[in-house]
């Protein structure tokens, strides 16, 4: 299961910025283990990679100096996951 948004913060003394990815689509869900993948390597040690690529959009938010600015984007963002099976 995926998150539909991943959450980026970072402040300092100086800046402070928030970016927001909110997934709308699913572009690709693959296993990494089709056929005669060369990653079929991670089977024998109990891995399940996974490669995902998402359509959604970013949101950017600053904050420097008292002064506050929004940006927004549509995004393709992607995800590779290589836990356990």
């Amino acid at each position: 299961m995926v998150s539909n948004l991943l959450e980026f913060n970072y402040e300092d003394d100086k800046i402070r910025f928030k970016m927001n990815l909110l997934r709308n689509k699913d572009l690709v869900l693959q296993s990494l283990l089709l056929g005669n993948s060369p990653h079929l390597l991670f089977n024998q040690i109990g891995k399940n990679p996974w490669y995902h690529r998402f359509l959604g959009k970013a949101e950017l938010t600053l904050e420097k100096d008292s002064k506050k600015e929004h940006y927004g984007s549509t995004v393709i963002y992607e995800l590779m996951y290589f836990g356990k099976i």
